[in-house]
């Protein structure tokens, strides 16, 4: 059955440095961008989920929302929400806060926020709060994904993430390119990365497909549990820059349909 914990796996990798990654020099603020996302799960659409860049003053927020629709929504999660808030640091910009929230059976929310001058960071799951201290380089659940498109645009190909977790432990992402393939997506047919998240001593997989002409950005995700369950999310539109407007502000064009992009490259 389909169920708030597929939409959550597929997402974060949720899916997801290198030492230093995460101080970020100034450069790294990612372009606004926002991207339409549908849900799979055995061959059945369960949800569309929409990824938004946003720059603010002291940094950029980078949200995720994901809605189930049709028998999923009876069931399961109706909608969940993840934030990642990251602010300037000194010279660079780091991680400030994370959000997951999910509405529906049962209700959930995790905080995690960041305490970079005494390298800790504070989680809030359940109603419980625990403080534990992580190497300068550590990324939240949501934001590697960035960190991640900054990288192999970079020219890397293989990268190993610290990850703070809600459950008040570090995890780490290992992350390879393993093939170049052509994929035929809702925009058209590209060149990608098929890109692997490496586990030890676990049967979960989650393969990344990128597009290195939409800047890195994922194309299709596909996540499989320990249940053998297959939770693929595949994009459906995608819009750069001026669409996504600053927040807090009402400037900038928002557009109502993504940025022209050729149908075919065979």
């Amino acid at each position: 059955m389909f169920t708030a914990k597929n939409i959550s796996s597929a997402l974060v990798l949720h899916f997801a440095a290198l030492l230093g990654v995460a101080q970020a020099a100034p450069a790294f603020q990612p372009e606004p961008f926002e991207a339409h996302f549908e849900l799979e799960v055995r061959g059945f659409t369960v949800g569309e989920t929409v990824w938004r860049v946003q720059r603010v003053d002291d940094g950029f927020i980078y949200e995720t929302r994901t809605r189930a629709i049709g028998f999923a929504a009876v069931f399961g999660a109706k909608q969940v929400v993840e934030r990642s808030e990251w602010k300037r640091v000194g010279d660079g910009v780091k991680p400030a806060s994370y959000l997951y929230e999910r509405s529906g059976r049962p209700d959930k929310t995790t905080k995690i926020a960041f305490d970079w001058n005494n390298g800790l960071v504070e989680s809030t799951r359940r109603g419980q709060t625990s403080r534990m201290p992580v190497p300068v380089d550590t990324l939240d659940k949501l934001g590697y994904m960035l960190v991640l498109m900054e990288d192999l645009k970079a020219g890397k190909r293989s990268v190993r993430y610290h990850i703070a977790s809600g459950k008040n432990r570090m995890k780490v992402y290992e992350l390879k390119v393993v093939a170049e393939e052509r994929m035929k997506t809702a925009l058209g047919t590209f060149g990608v990365l098929r890109i692997v998240r490496e586990r030890k001593d676990d049967d979960r997989q989650t393969t990344i497909w990128v597009a290195p002409e939409l800047d890195f950005m994922p194309v299709r995700i596909k996540h499989r549990e320990r249940e053998d369950e297959v939770v693929t999310i595949s994009i459906r539109s995608f819009s750069r820059g001026s669409m996504a407007k600053k927040a807090g502000t009402d400037e900038a064009e928002v557009h109502t349909q993504p940025n022209p992009v050729p149908q075919d490259r065979r």
